[in-house]
């Protein structure tokens, strides 16, 4: 990778630090509830997983692309429409990411009874 591509990298790595932090701190905490509950913690290890590989995928896809460009002159219009493509593929993916994190919400809950009868509640 080029130095314009490297740079554009390294930049958006910082941008998306925060983010990666938060991941990492899922999936750790994914680990230790791991015994507590399995399948919870898979699906947030599966979700993580998508979205780190996501926002590390895009990032190299996008400084590839600017590199690709300043080496070939690339045209603005064709440059336009990839960096469209990659982004609107990246939303995609980072949508099913999160979809798998929403489901661990809710998987194996057990339903609880509150009879507010019995308890002198209306």
């Amino acid at each position: 990778m080029g130095k314009v591509g490297t740079s554009y990298l390294l930049t958006q790595l910082g941008y998306q630090a925060p983010s990666l932090l938060v991941y990492l701190v899922a999936f750790v905490l994914a680990l230790i509830y791991m015994r507590r509950a399995s399948m919870p913690c898979i699906l947030t290890m599966v979700g993580v997983g998508i979205l780190v590989i996501t926002t590390l995928g895009i990032a190299v896809m996008q400084a590839s692309l600017f590199d690709s460009r300043q080496a070939y002159g690339g045209d603005s219009e064709r440059f336009a429409q990839l960096s469209g493509n990659i982004g609107l593929a990246g939303s995609y993916v980072r949508a099913v990411g999160l979809f798998f994190l929403v489901v661990a919400i809710f998987v194996d809950r057990r339903s609880q009874v509150n009879d507010w009868s019995e308890s002198g509640h209306p």
